[in-house]
């Protein structure tokens, strides 16, 4: 996050109710609603860094509606797939052979100089067989019983 942004967000949480309600109304440009001093601070909050660095994308919008309505359902909620860092090395040894694939990008991987869309193709890749890549290579643990 920018500093200054940072540091403004930050700042609110020593602002009181008045000061919060009078920053809410100059944005909005509308009176603000009989709400506890919390709402402020996160609607400022939102607001101070759309204004910064732009909204949400409409896909993630709808990532987090949809994760916040499974969360309503009492459902787990987990990303998908784990986040790598970019240059991280996975290594994984199979039938005596050390196989190692670099996390070049989001969904982006590479493995003897190509580039994979999944760690899934490149496990089939390995093994002829269909595999979860992310079990295969031990990133994500099978459950087990």
């Amino acid at each position: 996050m920018n500093a200054s942004v940072e540091k403004e967000v930050l700042s609110l949480s020593s602002k009181t109710s008045q000061e919060l309600r009078k920053m809410y109304e100059t944005a909005s440009k509308g009176k603000a609603p009989p709400y506890r001093r919390e709402y402020f601070i996160r609607w400022i909050s939102h607001w101070l860094q759309a204004n910064a660095f732009g909204e949400l994308s409409e896909k993630a919008a709808k990532k987090l509606d949809y994760l916040a309505e499974q969360m309503k359902e009492g459902k787990k909620v987990s990303s998908e797939n784990p986040l790598m860092a970019v240059g991280t090395k996975i290594i994984k040894e199979y039938h005596g052979e050390k196989h190692e694939v670099t996390v070049s990008g989001k969904k982006l991987f590479i493995y003897k100089g190509q580039p994979y869309k999944s760690l899934s193709a490149i496990a089939n890749k390995i093994t002829g067989t269909r595999w979860n890549g992310l079990v295969f290579f031990g990133v994500k643990n099978v459950k087990t019983n």
